[in-house]
């Protein structure tokens, strides 16, 4: 069984690797750092789960908000778009199906948690983002946009989460963003 773990992951790191944004493998691995700093026995499926989170993002072109569609909702979508995209890999390379179910419900969750895994995985997402991804969508979307990105990701964490958030080396202008969207002191 542990071969097809570490095959699939080859193949979902192929995928990722080849789309049309570099940052999405860092992003990947780098939520699979932080899910390992919270969790250093995380299951496999907690481990395939972040890992592929963003799935639908490598696969299809990336989902819009549509017109008074409330953020969450639109980041449900993306999040159940993600979990079909890999439990259907999964089925084809027939894993067990409390296996394809699990990982199906924390890709799901990834955005808002559940349980204690799911809630794991939200907040190593939301670790990876302000550490990996905040320079590229700041640089992207500018200050407006990114206060509001950087409110979403830091609300939804856990106390824990949040007090890791210090341990992030931004650089100053973001160190600077992140203090002034959040009133806080890094």
């Amino acid at each position: 069984m542990e071969n097809k773990w570490v095959n699939l992951k080859s193949l979902l790191e192929k995928i990722i690797s080849e789309s049309r944004r570099p940052d999405y493998i860092t992003h990947a691995q780098n939520s699979l750092d932080w899910l390992l700093k919270l969790e250093p026995n995380a299951t496999q499926e907690m481990k395939l789960a972040i890992f592929a989170h963003d799935m639908d993002r490598c696969w299809f072109e990336k989902m819009t908000q549509v017109e008074n569609e409330e953020f969450i909702d639109y980041k449900i979508r993306h999040s159940h778009r993600g979990a079909d995209i890999v439990s259907a890999m999964m089925m084809t390379l027939e894993f067990p199906i409390e296996s394809i179910k699990r990982v199906y419900y924390l890709i799901c969750n990834h955005e808002i948690g559940g349980d204690r895994e799911a809630n794991l995985v939200r907040d190593a997402d939301s670790l990876s983002y302000l550490e990996n991804n905040l320079p590229g969508y700041y640089e992207r979307q500018g200050k407006e946009a990114t206060q509001t990105k950087i409110r979403f990701m830091y609300d939804r964490a856990s106390g824990r989460a949040k007090e890791m958030v210090r341990a992030i080396n931004f650089a100053p202008e973001l160190r600077e963003l992140m203090n002034e969207t959040l009133d806080l002191e890094l």
